[in-house]
């Protein structure tokens, strides 16, 4: 039997007990790029979420959407870390990790994280390399637990963060 390379969750370490909140899921037009996927760094406005919008921006507190509960208009069911929310004004688990915990996030395409390298949001949910022009722990998500290389990539990858 083969080992399994990838995790099947987005929460790979809590340091305590986590604390996930189901948040109702913004419109369509307020999201920007529709549905959230599992990995995603998040943001409330308006008691909704949506992906973070931010490029290096604030990043508190830190939510990220988790796998779960998927409901449609007929059903629901348990999506994995690659299935979408709908963008139907459902509502996304989420879970607000601290310093220590581990999330298995989203990288943007084309970015080159060496391991430990810090990230930050990329303002579309995914996360990149954090710019020393932001210079505020507040922009910070987190540090890479491994090294990604998606530079030749043309979409998101997943990377485990440690969170900061």
């Amino acid at each position: 039997m083969m080992a399994k390379t990838n995790p099947s969750t987005i929460n790979l370490k809590s340091v305590g007990t986590p604390h996930y909140a189901n948040i109702p899921l913004a419109p369509l037009d307020a999201c920007g790029n529709g549905a959230i996927t599992p990995g995603m760094l998040l943001e409330t406005v308006s008691g909704e979420v949506r992906p973070h919008s931010t490029l290096g921006g604030d990043v508190v507190p830190r939510m990220f959407a988790v796998e779960g509960e998927n409901p449609d208009a007929t059903s629901i069911t348990l999506g994995d870390i690659d299935t979408d929310y709908d963008d139907d004004n459902g509502t996304v688990k989420v879970w607000y990790p601290r310093p220590g915990d581990v999330v298995y996030a989203l990288l943007v395409a084309g970015a080159n994280i060496a391991i430990d390298g810090l990230l930050q949001s990329s303002s579309d949910g995914l996360l990149m390399g954090y710019s020393a022009a932001a210079q505020k722990p507040e922009k910070i998500v987190g540090r890479a637990v491994a090294a990604v290389d998606n530079s030749a990539g043309t979409s998101a990858a997943r990377i485990k963060v440690e969170v900061i």
